[in-house]
């Protein structure tokens, strides 16, 4: 759990019980597409749940008013308690992510495309990989390649960034725009588009660092600090109203909260 002056992120499990939501803190529900059930029968008890923006749109369509926009992902590191990206580079393109394919079906094609590239690029597709080990590979990238599960910006934007590696994202993602600028700090790729610009940010050394760099000056928009006081800005006006709400809610018995939630 997270805690900043007014607001508490606790992220919902998927054995998470319902009336575990009627507190002062905010439900961060991460990973809505998979556990979208379990919240849909607890939100009604929450004063107010952050979500990504995917997620703001499933439930707002499912009936629930109390769904707000939130960046769930941030770096746990300060800006200025990062190391400065090395400029020695020895993997090309790099993947490193969960390649489950009863959860990330749609991203498999993609990573298959960039294994075709290893006759002639140094290509690293790697998965299960944590801690140091994980974030040694991403400095050693000049480009690390990111394909979000349902458009959000995922914890790898902030993790290659702050790696100093050239993050290319579907140009499909419009949260990652809040923070970054593409075709200045990211590359936004297409179908139609992948390869040739893997090539090109791989050939032109001058572009790929200027990108890199770019997007390392930004990183401390993406730490958790600075996201988790943007969320609870965006909040601030209605949280009284909303945990009053909660309040009432409390007061009716636990055998009748389904009905007024």
């Amino acid at each position: 759990m997270y805690f900043v002056p007014q607001v508490s992120w606790a992220y919902a499990p998927l054995n998470l019980n319902p009336d575990s939501f009627m507190s002062d803190g905010v439900p961060a529900l991460a990973d809505w597409n998979l556990l979208f059930h379990g919240y849909r029968l607890a939100l009604g008890r929450a004063p107010v749940a952050h979500t990504d923006a995917g997620g703001v749109a499933a439930l707002t369509t499912a009936g629930f008013m109390n769904a707000r926009f939130a960046q769930l992902y941030g770096l746990l590191t300060r800006p200025t308690e990062l190391p400065p990206p090395q400029c020695h580079r020895d993997i090309d393109i790099l993947f490193i992510g969960n390649m489950n394919p009863a959860v990330q079906v749609e991203r498999l094609p993609w990573v298959a495309r960039l294994a075709n590239l290893a006759d002639r690029r140094r290509v690293v597709i790697a998965t299960g990989v944590f801690g140091d080990e994980y974030h040694a590979l991403l400095r050693r990238a000049k480009i690390v390649f990111n394909r979000s599960i349902r458009g959000e910006c995922n914890q790898r934007v902030g993790e290659a960034v702050a790696a100093g590696a050239v993050l290319f994202q579907e140009a499909s993602n419009k949260e990652i725009e809040r923070y970054l600028t593409p075709g200045v700090d990211f590359v936004p790729y297409t179908g139609a588009d992948l390869e040739p610009l893997l090539e090109r940010y791989l050939d032109d050394d001058g572009l790929r660092e200027r990108t890199a760099a770019s997007a390392w000056a930004k990183v401390g928009r993406l730490t958790a600090e600075s996201l988790m006081a943007e969320a609870e800005a965006s909040i601030a006006g209605e949280l009284d109203a909303l945990r009053e709400r909660v309040a009432r809610l409390r007061r009716i018995p636990a055998w009748g909260r389904s009905l007024h939630s």
